[in-house]
């Protein structure tokens, strides 16, 4: 039998809980690199764009510049969604949606649109909709997770939507002592001696073969 204390606790507990006005929780949009950049990448976060529905408060849109390698973050803020009904938008029974999209300096881009419920004893955020390779995580890291994520109702996550763009910079200039270069080359060459054989007999040319020092 519960003592005198512990039920007091317990109500004291339950109250707070139910005065959350609704799921909220510190929100972090996040890149993920697989290597360092020479140079840095710009990533221009946006939030509740183009889709918000039922949310009380939305968070900040916020720049992320990196160059490193991992996961890398920029706080969006603070994110709750609407459980009561304001004026007549019915989002006492009508379902919250948040979305947080990013842009960049490096033609990546992409988006992710989630579901937020209230619940007791723990809040829940569901990825609906979102751009390849996104996950949502409880830390800063790559946790193919896209699914959903709880947390304790009446605490504040953090959560972390992690973008994980397959191309960010240019490609990286080819080894030349690779196996696949050396391939490539000979059939560069080849066709380059067959292009000028074609002239030469046109012109009536000798033609020479090509080395490295060609190209």
């Amino acid at each position: 039998m519960l003592s005198k204390v512990s039920l007091y606790t317990s109500i004291i507990t339950l109250c707070a809980v139910g005065a959350q006005a609704g799921a909220g929780a510190q929100v972090y949009g996040c890149i993920y690199l697989s290597s360092n950049r020479t140079t840095t990448n710009q990533y221009n976060f946006q939030v509740g764009v183009p889709t918000t529905q039922c949310m009380s408060s939305k968070g900040t849109n916020a720049i992320l510049q990196t160059k490193t390698g991992g996961v890398n973050c920029v706080s969006l803020g603070y994110v709750e969604n609407q459980t009561t009904d304001h004026g007549t938008d019915n989002c006492a029974v009508r379902p919250s949606y948040w979305t947080v999209g990013y842009t960049s300096n490096v033609t990546v881009s992409g988006a992710a649109e989630s579901k937020w419920h209230q619940s007791v004893p723990n809040n829940v955020v569901s990825l609906e909709k979102a751009s390849a390779n996104t996950y949502i995580c409880g830390s800063p890291t790559l946790c193919n997770n896209n699914g959903q994520i709880t947390w304790e109702a009446g605490t504040q996550g953090p959560i972390y939507f992690v973008f994980s763009p397959q191309v960010v910079n240019a490609a990286p200039a080819p080894d030349h002592s690779s196996s696949e270069y050396q391939t490539f080359y000979k059939k560069a060459s080849a066709l380059i001696d067959a292009i000028e054989d074609c002239g030469d007999k046109k012109h009536g040319k000798h033609h020479h073969h090509h080395s490295h020092d060609d190209l």
